[in-house]
């Protein structure tokens, strides 16, 4: 007889990442309907705007002009299908997809007789239905008598085309079917994308709703054709599955990726969690990159290049000993090459020469010999000693921050405000990763908010939700508005307000697989909080001076207005003539204003002297 144990070890097996996802997509974001096309159109988008990034780069490296980017996305309703209910109960259902309408009532599939521009009509064995359209919506009628709907499910076709560097054929099926594969993640540089996650976890979205592939059309040079590969996800193995293969004569593009998906899902029009919504603030972030977004009712948008300037190329770093965690530590020095633990410090990490080398192994109290030999002990050792030494920061050229005239520029373009203030501080480190935080400020204007609108991005990336788990907004809730004269409900600014945050790192540490939220390292907190405190000072100082020169306006204009009617007065009650009266009350109103400026430049030196007392104590 076999014990428990023994028949239980039958059942163990091995899972791929895969399989978990397809059981777990709410990690990827796929936990709403609504969340779903965002997610997906944000997938293929990040990918693009990387693709364009690579080959600009590239193209400058070679002394090349660069090529703009261009976006082009396109969400095509292909299928909506609606419960037809009586009394609660289904009897059938309705199903639009493109041109075609299907009609299905107690069992009877119902034949299309006659279509109207806004009614179509069905009949079958003497019975008769009718669907009337307002817009979107719609009623349906059987036998003259109105029938209640409930929507069951839509299908949309999602469309992004870039004019990157393009996949070479044979990476297509792994760029698109196997997770995990991409050439991010050992890469210590800020890039959007990290894991080799995103653009897969919307194509399994895609296979899992709909049973369609993703159909991808890339390009490398005009010189070569374009490569059409349709490619699914093998959940069991984690690896592609080719549908088919074919050359696209029609692609216009002379490089570029052309990602096409049919997911199911909830369009949302416009809001702060819609597609438009997302390419807007992608827009706003990358000001270089120009937009075109189709939506499914036709309607064409356009986010202009704001700038021709693109940001500077991040450099790829080594990894910062202050940030190493003994089983990295392990792993490092299980696959190095180098045949000392000098050279190997040396030449794994970065900031340690030659004399910092020698004092690790010093304190590390170990002897000179090849890493690989090392106990586990001894790395222990090594580890400790690397975190004691002092060490400069990692470089900070692997970092691409927008640039504070870039910010400016493209809020103020897109919110229309009177007044506009970025920042882009000086990077810092988390765990040895460096970061770089940039904010901004847009207020009054066109802007016509209550209550402050937050737009959060991380390595130019927009980040739509969860913004209550987010450091961004645990940041902004952390400062006292009211010390710059700005109410707050909650620790959010009231008024017509915009607050941009925008954090850069070579890894961004999300709080979960979906990218939605920044987690809440204390230091990472502090450098936006940080941010927002000299900018808000800014604001501060220009609301004051805008209340004094509104004071001024005002005592002017009392003046103005009932200057005629004084003048007259005085002059029949004293007897002067009207011209001296007249000149008297200007000499009065030329000293009224210089008192009300007066005031302004001890207000603004006040606060001056405040913002740097802040500054001091930052």
């Amino acid at each position: 007889m076999k014990e428990i144990a023994e028949e239980m070890a039958k059942k163990h097996k091995e899972i791929s990442v895969a399989e978990f996802f397809e059981k777990n997509r709410h990690l990827l974001g796929f936990d709403l309907k609504t969340k779903a096309v965002v997610t997906c159109v944000k997938e293929a988008v990040d990918n693009a705007l990387d693709a364009c990034d690579e080959l600009n780069y590239a193209l400058l490296k070679k002394g090349k002009s660069i090529v703009p980017p261009e976006i082009y996305v396109e969400v095509k309703n292909t299928e909506e299908t609606f419960d037809v209910m009586e009394n609660t109960n289904v009897i059938g259902e309705y199903v639009k997809r493109g041109r075609e309408h299907l009609l299905v009532l107690n069992g009877k599939k119902f034949k299309l007789v006659n279509k109207k521009e806004n009614e179509l009509n069905f009949e079958i064995d003497n019975e008769k239905a009718r669907i009337i359209f307002n817009g979107e919506r719609f009623k349906i009628f059987l036998n003259n008598k109105e029938m209640q709907t409930k929507t069951r499910s839509k299908k949309y076709r999602l469309i992004v085309e870039d004019n990157g560097l393009g996949i070479v054929k044979e990476q297509i099926p792994y760029t698109f079917g196997k997770f995990l594969y991409g050439s991010k993640f050992h890469r210590l540089k800020e890039s959007r994308g990290q894991q080799g996650i995103g653009i897969h976890s919307a194509v399994l979205y895609a296979q899992l709703t709909t049973g369609k592939p993703a159909r991808i059309t890339s390009r490398i040079s005009p010189d070569k054709p374009a490569h059409v590969v349709e490619v699914m996800i093998d959940t069991v193995k984690n690896e592609p599955e080719i549908i088919s293969e074919s050359i696209d004569e029609n692609f216009k593009k002379e490089r570029g990726t052309r990602v096409e998906l049919e997911i199911e899902g909830i369009y949302i029009s416009k809001g702060k969690r819609s597609v438009y919504e997302y390419l807007k603030q992608t827009s706003i972030i990358n000001p270089y990159v120009s937009i075109k977004f189709k939506d499914p009712d036709g309607n064409v948008f356009e986010f202009k290049r704001k700038t021709n300037e693109i940001p500077k190329e991040p450099r790829e770093i080594k990894p910062h000993p202050h940030g190493i965690e003994l089983g990295i530590l392990k792993r490092m020095i299980k696959k190095t090459t180098s045949r000392s633990i000098y050279g190997f410090l040396m030449n794994e990490f970065c900031k340690i020469g030659p004399s910092s080398a020698k004092q690790i192994i010093k304190i590390a109290a170990i002897k000179e010999k090849n890493p690989k030999e090392l106990e586990i002990h001894e790395i222990e050792s090594l580890l400790k000693a690397m975190q004691r030494v002092k060490l400069a920061r990692p470089p900070l050229d692997c970092l691409s921050p927008i640039g504070q005239e870039n910010i400016e520029k493209s809020l103020k373009d897109e919110t229309g405000a009177e007044f506009v203030c970025a920042l882009t501080r000086e990077p810092n480190v988390y765990r040895g990763m460096p970061f770089q935080v940039e904010a901004a400020i847009a207020y009054g204007g066109k802007i016509t908010l209550e209550k402050a609108e937050i737009l959060r991005f991380a390595n130019k990336i927009p980040l739509l939700y969860d913004a209550s788990s987010c450091a961004i907004l645990k940041a902004i809730q952390s400062v006292h508005w009211k010390n710059y004269n700005i109410e707050e409900l909650n620790g959010i600014p009231l008024g017509p307000i915009v607050i941009l945050v925008h954090f850069a790192s070579v890894w961004v540490p999300y709080t979960s697989e979906g990218k939605s939220a920044i987690a809440s390292y204390p230091i990472i907190i502090k450098e936006i909080k940080l941010a927002l405190q000299e900018i808000a000072r800014k604001l501060k100082l220009y609301l004051s001076k805008r209340y004094y020169a509104q004071r001024r306006k005002e005592r002017i204009l009392t003046f103005m207005k009932y200057g005629e009617e004084v003048t007259q007065a005085l002059s029949e009650l004293t007897g002067e003539k009207k011209d001296e009266i007249k000149k008297i009350l200007d000499k009065l109103i030329k000293k009224s204003n210089d008192i009300v400026e007066m005031e302004e430049i001890k207000e603004t030196n006040k606060i001056e002297g405040e913002e740097n007392e802040r500054r001091e104590e930052d």
